[in-house]
């Protein structure tokens, strides 16, 4: 990416490795243990991407 600024992470909330999720959720009790679902925090994803839009807008509005 020319003139990159900022580099984000954000998690997926599933921090063990898929092999042990896997064998988490083959147990009797691991559906309940591992529940299926997107737990990303939104409003960080939201927040960081209109701060780089932000940054963005301002950096072109520079250069005009």
């Amino acid at each position: 990416m020319p003139n990159s600024r900022m580099h984000i992470v954000i998690s997926s909330g599933k921090e063990i490795m898929p092999f042990q999720r896997l064998m988490i959720r083959k147990m009797p009790a691991g559906r309940a243990l591992l529940p299926e679902g997107d737990f990303r925090d939104w409003n960080d994803i939201e927040a960081s991407a209109i701060g780089i839009a932000q940054a963005q807008s301002s950096a072109e509005a520079a250069t005009i």
